[in-house]
């Protein structure tokens, strides 16, 4: 029987919450300095409950050379810590990890990329971590810019690289300098359409001709399936399936649209202090009827009906942020406050979160509707699928006919024309 090339016996991982660590540079100096005052105040009242967090728990994987595994979970599952543990960035509480080959791995834009650096010499400095010889490098140099398609900027500093050419090179260089194992997170949303179909064909190119040994993390499920012979599914730090991708894939969205369902007041899986909480989600027409349902094309509004703990200082201002994604878990839509500079100042005084949204552009389907509430860039209330958006056909633009669902999601207001 052959042995893993990567084994992952029963990793925990733990976070201590009550640590320093609000978020912010002042909240940190203010909670450190209030340990040496005589009559300390809650410094900490925007961050989340203190305790102990454990990200992984009992984790028992092994992967074979060759294989593509795909991880799948919910935000919080646990999957990028298993990937950081994996790649050493961060230290398990117990178990061990086992790995035969060298790792290259793309978590987050710019990892293990030096912004002062040019691309060129970025490409050769992290060729050198994977232990690779400057010939090598140099043998492969002209395939790497042309796939990132660089080729103007490689002489730059990457500093001066927007986030998507810096993840078109980062992939290019992991996938190209040919490592025994390419770990890859769901930074791959970063790129366009185009180049994301170029990522997921050399994956399939390095894993298939090359026997390379791929870790993918996607929400992307239709990605998971085209490239994954098997997927894990964490749930809340520990493996609650491994196996065949499809049925891997079916119980993560099973799991979706049971949590969907359930009723707020139901829902265990909350993010944040929830010092502020939405209590209600509602649909209302341009009239201020309420409605169950949309269609592709009408205008309406989502009302978020909250409750504020009161006995609990507030911030000033709140942030909040919804996203609406569909059934595979795929973000079409995000949107907060901060984008229109809209203020939420009032809201003590008022029990709804209004947004208005024109023209819906989404095909008939159901969609899950997500949430936050944050202060700065803590947590005050979040909740994945709190709500299921229900569309059906409907006027769009002079649509004479409505593509199916399969087809794509979104909708656009365009005209075809012939000219001379």
């Amino acid at each position: 029987m052959a042995r893993p090339i990567i084994k992952i016996e029963g990793v925990s991982k733990m976070y201590d919450l009550s640590q320093i660590g609000t978020g912010t540079l002042f909240g940190d100096f203010n909670e450190w300095m209030a340990k040496f005052s005589k009559n300390p105040t809650d410094m900490r009242r925007f961050d989340q409950k203190k305790g102990i967090h454990w990200a992984l728990e009992e984790v028992n994987i092994d992967v074979f050379a060759g294989e593509v595994l795909g991880i799948i979970g919910r935000n919080g599952a646990g999957k990028s810590t298993l990937l950081k543990v994996l790649s050493r960035i961060t230290s398990p509480n117990s178990g061990k990890v086992k790995v035969k080959g060298r790792i290259a791995s793309l978590l987050e834009v710019g990892t293990g990329f030096h912004m002062e650096l040019t691309g060129r010499e970025n490409v050769f400095l992290n060729g050198a971590i994977l232990g690779m010889r400057k010939h090598e490098i140099s043998a492969r140099l002209d395939e790497i810019v042309a796939f990132a398609g660089v080729e103007k900027f490689f002489d730059s500093p990457v500093k001066r690289y927007s986030s998507g050419m810096l993840m078109k090179l980062a992939f290019s260089v992991a996938a190209h300098l040919e490592p025994e194992i390419l770990v890859v997170d769901e930074v791959l949303a970063v790129g366009d359409v185009e180049f994301q179909r170029k990522c997921i064909g050399k994956m399939k190119q390095v894993s298939e001709q090359k026997g390379r040994t791929i870790l993918f993390v996607s929400h992307n499920m239709g990605a998971i399936e085209m490239l994954c012979s098997r997927v894990v599914l964490l749930e809340k730090g520990t493996v609650a399936y491994d196996g065949n991708t499809c049925e891997g894939v079916n119980k993560y969205l099973e799991k979706n649209e049971v949590l969907a369902s359930l009723e707020l007041a139901e829902r265990k899986d909350r993010r944040g202090s929830q010092k502020i909480h939405v209590r209600k989600i509602m649909l209302f027409d341009m009239q201020g009827r309420e409605i169950y349902q949309v269609h592709s094309g009408q205008s309406f509004s989502i009302h978020f009906v909250y409750h504020i703990n009161e006995h609990i200082p507030m911030p000033e201002m709140l942030n909040f942020c919804l996203d609406i994604s569909s059934k595979e878990d795929y973000k079409l839509i995000q949107h907060h406050t901060r984008l229109t500079r809209t203020s939420l100042s009032d809201y003590r005084n008022n029990d709804t979160v209004v947004f208005a949204i024109q023209d819906l552009p989404l095909v008939e389907g159901e969609y899950n509707i997500s949430y936050c509430i944050l202060l700065d860039n803590i947590f005050l209330d979040g909740l994945e699928n709190a709500f299921v958006l229900k569309v059906e056909r409907g006027d769009f633009f002079n649509y004479r006919e409505m593509p199916l669902y399969s087809h794509g999601k979104m909708l656009i207001k365009g005209d075809w024309s012939l000219r001379k």
